[in-house]
């Protein structure tokens, strides 16, 4: 699948579905690739990939579900 669980500072959790952000953004299609997909890194406030491929926290959090642990 391609989602991507995220655990913030105050340790919730969220899964985020990135495949509706491909569907919805063309150039996010490098993000179908498995093996890139796994090399997600996390910087301060920013989730990417590269340089060209990246969501803020802010973007991701309003747009996924919370998690239950």
């Amino acid at each position: 699948d391609y989602i991507l669980r995220v655990k913030t500072d105050d340790q919730k959790v969220y899964d985020f579905n990135v495949l509706k952000e491909i569907e919805r953004i063309p150039s996010y299609i490098c993000l179908k690739d498995k093996e890139f997909f796994v090399q997600v890194k996390f910087n301060s406030h920013r989730i990417y990939w590269s340089l060209d491929c990246d969501f803020h926290i802010d973007q991701v959090l309003p747009n996924s579900n919370p998690i239950k642990i």
